[in-house]
């Protein structure tokens, strides 16, 4: 060990230590915790937003993208700007200012709220729960001391600053977050970018479409990176919270739109940076080339990359955690009558139960991915909510069309027919562009057809 490597996070502890005791929530209420009485300004939102969907696995899966597929990733990123459009300018203006603390008791009818909610909660759980896991898998490669150490001191850490400042103490410690992501990524692109110019020559943006044998190209990536944003910048509150703290509707668009276009600038330098590593000819693990150079670099380096996957990993959970928590929170009003308490201590145990849940769900993936996946990182994290988001973007848009909550049978109908098309759809070998595609519309045809069904019956 070299004392060089533990300096980067040191000082980014003592950063989180500041944020600990200077930060508090001191209004206590829902208002305040869970959305920061919605007065962020546009400029920490979009920072803010970046810095939540930037998790671990986009440091591990981006640079093997690159390193495979030179930056025809660029399609899915105009596919991730194009989708935050079309939520801007046609979604947006329908959920933006709801009442309450869950958008899911938003957008279905009371009955429906608990099975929205719930399947949410799930997902959230298993997705969160990998991220999580990820990032403790990685520090452990890094400096050891074993995943289940590290999975308990970072989830102390965040549940420190993110309990005794709410929303606000999240939204700063992201903005520092997401600058060292940003900057991450131009310091391995200017480490790795050749003296001559010339053996950049000949990169890749794009592929050219085929159906055979299951499909692929980068047309279907840019039609899938849209669908999914629908789901993911639509209809998950994780994503959305940042974007409901700013009380302006216009800044609000303004923040989820330049958002994608900030993400899609952290994707390509990883991207890029994967594709300088294939280039520089060194031995690397393709399947993960930067864990690999790091694995074999200066002591500097890697306590960069320490604070990188601490930022990513801290960034993502204290969203989540804020997200489940106010959910939980919603449920719990309404399925166990509780009295609505706005005391800073009551609102603060949702989120300190939700904790607890991704730190038990990052724990059993430490044995689920032993036995199950077999480092496959990216089906591993992708795959609980992409079979939630079909069924997601269906009861978003039957809110959207219908301008009325959604009713529990339309509900069901677009969580079961999206997940049945996804299982049906990976079964079968589909690229995962066209099962995102198919999941969201077979999702948002049932959740219509039988929410307009229901109606005629009430008139009848």
């Amino acid at each position: 060990m070299n004392v060089l490597e533990f300096i980067p996070p040191i000082l980014y502890l003592l950063f989180l230590v500041f944020v600990i005791l200077r930060i508090r929530d001191r209004e206590g209420t829902a208002e305040s915790f869970y959305f920061a009485s919605r007065g962020i300004g546009s400029r920490a939102s979009i920072i803010s937003i970046v810095a939540t969907e930037t998790s671990v696995a986009t440091i591990l899966i981006f640079p093997a993208v690159g390193y495979r597929e030179d930056l025809a990733v660029l399609w899915l990123c105009a596919g991730y700007v194009v989708g935050r459009v079309i939520v801007a300018f046609f979604i947006l203006g329908r959920i933006h200012s709801f009442q309450g603390v869950s958008l899911y008791g938003f957008l279905s009818s009371s009955r429906g709220t608990p099975v929205l909610s719930g399947v949410y909660l799930i997902a959230k759980y298993i997705s969160g729960g990998v991220r999580f896991y990820m990032a403790a898998y990685a520090i452990d490669a890094l400096i050891g001391g074993g995943v289940a150490i590290w999975i308990l001191v970072v989830a102390l850490i965040t549940g420190l600053y993110s309990l005794t400042g709410g929303l606000k103490s999240v939204v700063l410690t992201d903005q520092i977050q997401g600058s060292i992501l940003f900057l991450a990524g131009l310091w391995f692109c200017w480490r790795f970018f050749p003296a001559d110019v010339r053996t950049l020559a000949d990169i890749r943006f794009y592929v050219p479409a085929t159906l055979a044998p299951v499909g692929s190209g980068s047309i279907f990536l840019f039609l899938g990176g849209l669908t999914i944003t629908l789901g993911s910048h639509g209809a998950d509150q994780d994503m959305l919270q940042r974007v409901f703290a700013v009380r302006d509707l216009s800044k609000a668009r303004r923040s989820l739109i330049l958002s994608g276009l900030a993400a899609s600038i952290v994707i390509l330098l990883f991207a890029f940076a994967g594709l300088l590593m294939k280039r520089s000819m060194l031995p690397l693990d393709a399947t993960s080339p930067l864990v690999s150079y790091i694995g074999q670099a200066d002591p500097l380096s890697k306590g960069l990359f320490l604070v990188l996957v601490l930022a990513a990993s801290m960034s993502t959970l204290d969203s989540a955690m804020h997200a489940t928590g106010a959910v939980i929170k919603d449920l719990s009003a309404r399925l166990l009558a509780e009295n609505r308490d706005s005391k800073a201590d009551a609102v603060r145990r949702y989120s300190f139960y939700s904790l607890l849940l991704f730190v038990l769900s990052a724990l059993l993936f430490i044995e689920i991915a032993k036995g199950s996946y077999q480092g496959d990182f990216l089906g591993l994290a992708m795959g609980s909510m992409n079979y939630v988001y079909g069924g997601l973007i269906g009861v978003l848009l039957t809110f959207v069309l219908e301008r009325r909550p959604v009713r529990t049978a339309a509900i069901v109908a677009a969580m079961v027919v999206g997940m049945a098309t996804t299982a049906f759809s990976e079964m079968n070998g589909l690229y995962w562009p066209l099962v995102t595609m198919l999941s969201a519309s077979m999702a948002t045809g049932a959740s219509l057809t039988a929410q307009r069904l229901m109606r005629r019956r009430s008139a009848s």
